[in-house]
């Protein structure tokens, strides 16, 4: 039964009500990832238009890029992601990479 609930729950502090700032929001996504309940924390949510700022912050977490020019734009936003864990789908849907370290 408690398959059924893995990764459930997205991280989206970006986003309203939190708006969290990304210097706090990644290193409380990681302490989600090592609490008890880590199996159920889904990736980190990120606005492709944000990327850059995620790249600056450390640690390297699961992120789902939020593609927010629509599907037009999907390409550019996964040209962002440099190091993609594996190739995106080409769907305009939210994709999974790992966070970009510099």
């Amino acid at each position: 039964m408690r398959a059924l609930f893995d990764t459930l729950f997205n991280d989206a502090a970006l986003f309203p009500p939190g708006n969290a700032l990304m210097r706090e929001a990644v290193p409380v996504h990681s302490a989600y990832r090592a609490a008890w309940y880590a199996d159920l924390v889904g990736p980190f949510i990120c606005p492709d238009n944000r990327l850059a700022e995620l790249a600056d912050c450390d640690g390297r977490v699961p992120v789902s890029v939020i593609v927010t020019g629509g599907p037009t734009t999907f390409g550019d936003a996964s040209g962002r992601s440099p190091r993609a864990s594996s190739p995106p789908s080409r769907s305009p849907s939210a994709t999974t990479h790992p966070a970009p370290q510099r």
